[in-house]
This record gives C-alpha cells, sequence and structure tokens, in this order.
C-alpha cells in the first residue's frame, strides 16, 4: 500500500513528462484536477483519455479505481486498467499490480487442501478427508505443498527430490527438483528451484523461466508478474521470463 500512495503522490509530475499523445488534453486537465484535488473530474478526465488509449491515464485510472478516488472502489476495474499500462509498457503500475493481489494468494496458505501429516504417519505427509474419515493420498511423502485450484497438482518430496501429483496420486511431473513452493500455479507456473537457483515450469514439467533466481516472493505470478531476487537485486519478470527494472 505505501508503494500505491507513493505513486498516487508522484502522479502529477510523472504525467506532466508523458510522452504519449494521445488524448494529451484530457490527460493534461485530468493532472490538473488531480493537484487541485478534484478527484471526481479528474476520474472523468482520465476515463475519457483512457478510453482513447493514453496509457498514462489508464495508470491513473486503476489507481482512481483502487483507492476509490472520484469513484466508487472496484478492484475488477483497476485490475483491468493497470494491466493495460503495464503491458503497453508503463512499468509503475506493476508493482501496484503484484501487491493489490499478493493477499489473495496468501490466502490459499488458508485451504483444506494442502497435503499433511497426521497421527501414526511418523512425519509422512499425505492428505485424509477428516469429515469422511477417508484416506485420500497415502502417507507416504517426505513434504508436501497445496493442491493448486484449476490444475489441481500438488508439490510432493520424494526421496529428497520434488514432483507433483494429481488427487489420484499419480505422479505428472517426475520427482526431479531440488525445491518446489508449496503454493504453485498461481497464473498456471510453479516455482522450482534446481541447482541452488529458481525458475518456473508449467503443468508438463517444462521450463518456462530459466533457474537464474535466488528468491521468489510468494512463490508465484501475481497479475502476470512475479518479484524476484537476482545477484543481490529485486527486479519483476513477466510470464516469458523478461525482466523488467523499474
Amino acid at each position: 500500500m505505501k508503494i500505491i500512495l507513493t505513486l498516487c503522490l508522484l502522479l502529477a509530475t510523472l504525467m506532466m513528462t508523458a510522452q504519449n499523445n494521445i488524448a494529451q488534453d484530457e490527460l493534461d486537465k485530468g493532472v490538473a484536477a488531480y493537484e487541485a484535488k478534484n478527484f471526481e473530474e479528474a476520474f472523468r478526465w482520465f476515463l475519457s483519455a483512457a478510453q482513447k488509449g493514453n496509457t498514462y491515464a489508464k495508470n491513473n485510472l486503476g489507481l482512481h479505481y483502487l483507492l476509490g478516488q472520484g469513484v466508487e472502489q472496484n478492484f475488477v476495474e483497476a485490475r483491468k486498467w493497470l494491466i493495460d499500462a503495464a503491458d503497453e509498457g508503463y512499468h509503475r503500475a506493476i508493482p501496484v499490480l503484484w501487491e493489490m493481489d499478493r493477499p489473495v494468494v496468501g490466502m490459499r496458505m488458508l485451504t483444506s487442501y494442502s497435503l499433511h501429516d497426521w497421527e501414526g504417519t511418523d512425519g509422512k505427509y499425505g492428505f485424509v478427508d477428516f469429515e469422511y474419515n477417508e484416506i485420500i493420498i497415502p502417507a507416504m511423502y517426505e513434504d508436501g505443498g497445496i493442491f493448486s485450484l484449476g490444475e489441481e497438482l500438488a508439490p510432493v518430496k520424494l526421496n529428497d527430490k520434488w514432483g507433483f501429483i494429481n488427487w489420484s496420486n499419480q505422479v505428472i511431473i517426475p520427482f526431479q527438483f531440488e525445491e518446489a513452493h508449496f503454493i504453485s500455479f498461481v497464473d498456471g507456473l510453479a516455482a522450482v528451484k534446481q541447482n541452488g537457483k529458481w525458475g518456473f515450469i508449467d503443468t508438463q514439467g517444462s521450463i518456462v523461466v530459466p533457474f537464474l533466481y535466488d528468491s521468489i516472493e510468494s512463490g508465484s505470478f501475481i497479475n502476470g508478474y512475479a518479484k524476484v531476487t537476482k545477484n543481490g537485486q529485486t527486479l519483476y519478470i513477466n510470464k516469458k521470463g523478461k525482466e523488467i527494472n523499474l
């Protein structure tokens, strides 16, 4: 949230240096209204400019929706306009996009679809449906994570290597990785570690983002971007592995 507020405070000065001349007059009027703290009028001008294709106005519009400035708060609209701005090269929108839905990823840790141990398993992980007292996945793994919502795959550790299984306990991605993040396939990709570095694979186990990174915050992509560290530097990458320095 601190990043978001900082971006809002910088909004006017950033827009005055905009190089996107599409609907520049509407953009300038929106900036003037924003500076005067007339947020409803600023919203109207930014909406007009954004609908005509102005990248900077799209970012501003997303922030208005996100913070409820001059318009009713709407995260769906905020996400839509901020993604448009980021995809069009306005990279300052990326940290906002990433932060706004990070709590949603965190909520997945509260799911009941996580592998676990239970009494008598000697610390081995499986999955038991306690409501029906039924063992779904036998307790045979050294560690395990959460079944993904769409792909219904979970990371598990066996013989000191990580792979992925489905609800039928079939191995879908072979045991080959040094580590796997317990929340997997958010935005369709899973974070795994090889030779001391992190990268991303798809549901077939194919490498999508090479093993280049020291850490991956939250272990996932959020709104199309992942926050990573490389050689002590924090940066963002998109789902094609392109590195984005802000």
